[in-house]
């Protein structure tokens, strides 16, 4: 049962950032104000490093505090650490959103997701 909550809650945050973004995005076109240079995504840089070992530091130590302190099954843990730090990734982004120079970017999310996998790999062996 738990598994199926964190899923939906999963689902549920994803969602929220999507249409979030979605509706953000759509105001800045009917804004009146000078325009704003917008910064380049690139897939590589210091930022998408930063993404990756952040959520890898995070994911493997709350899989870790979640499986040994708190005496829970692997898998639990596992779902536990991934809708966390994917929460606070997509978090994020959504504050980078409310900057006038920053934007959501879904290349930082893959980041994200890919440094998740990484440290509750390395926490889990």
């Amino acid at each position: 049962m738990r598994k199926y909550i964190l899923i939906l809650l999963c689902f549920f945050i994803f969602w929220n950032t999507v249409t979030i973004g979605y509706a953000l995005d759509k105001q800045k076109f009917h804004r009146t104000e000078k325009k704003v240079k917008k910064v380049k995504d690139k897939w590589l840089g210091w930022d998408k490093a930063g993404h990756l070992l952040i959520s890898a530091f995070l994911a493997g130590s709350s899989y870790s505090i979640y499986y040994k302190s708190f005496d829970n099954d692997k898998k639990s843990s596992i779902y536990f650490a991934s809708v966390f730090t994917l929460s606070l990734g997509a978090g994020k982004e959504i504050s980078d959103m409310k900057k006038p120079k920053d934007r959501f970017s879904y290349k930082d999310l893959v980041f994200d997701v890919l440094g998740i996998s990484a440290g509750i790999l390395i926490a889990s062996q």
